[in-house]
């Protein structure tokens, strides 16, 4: 039974890894695809919509929509969107740096809007981001487009609201990320087709 166990920690930590690495080269294939932000963020989110949709019949999971599924569907388009057009108009690094502030913006949010005190952990997580951006800002932040720089902000506040919607009683992140695919899809097509 250990050995099963191990097994399978091992594998989803392969897992991790392979999904940490694909994420990572994201932005550096956006900058070096000659096409323009859109058309590439709605041909990422086809190849997207295919894997999260054998996902989907894989496990089973039947695809809902609701209120709350559609709120995170947004966000997500939103993050999708913002990331890519942050892309092209800044270093990815600096758009990868400024998206991971959503930690910041769910603590704020969640103070907002749920009236959640943060937690001592949650604060040093904070400080912790914020030194970290002044860091890279300090480094080279300001060598990025200032637009870029800030489109890559504002998608750390709409990922920040995927997380947030995922706590809803009827919220499911798996079709607020498919059909945020969809709707990224969509508005990307006309730029596409253009190609």
């Amino acid at each position: 039974m250990a050995d099963v166990s191990i097994r399978i920690r091992r594998r989803n930590t392969w897992f991790v890894f392979i999904a940490a690495a694909l994420y990572s080269i994201g932005g550096l294939c956006i900058k070096v695809v000659p096409w323009n932000a859109m058309s590439i963020n709605s041909g990422r989110n086809m190849i997207a919509i295919v894997v999260v949709g054998i996902y989907l019949l894989l496990s089973r999971h039947k695809l809902r929509l609701n209120r709350w599924i559609a709120l995170g569907a947004i966000c997500v388009c939103g993050t999708n969107v913002l990331f890519s057009l942050a892309n092209k108009m800044t270093t990815a690094a600096n758009a990868i740096v400024l998206q991971f502030t959503a930690p910041v913006f769910v603590i704020l949010l969640s103070l907002i809007f749920k009236n959640e005190k943060p937690k001592r952990l949650d604060l040093i997580a904070c400080a912790a981001v914020f030194v970290g951006v002044l860091f890279f800002f300090l480094d080279g932040l300001s060598a990025g487009g200032m637009a870029g720089n800030v489109l890559a902000l504002i998608s750390g506040l709409t990922y920040a609201g995927v997380f947030m919607l995922n706590e809803f009683p009827d919220a499911d992140p798996i079709c607020s990320v498919f059909w945020g695919d969809v709707i990224s899809v969509l508005i990307g097509l006309p730029f596409l087709v253009k190609e």
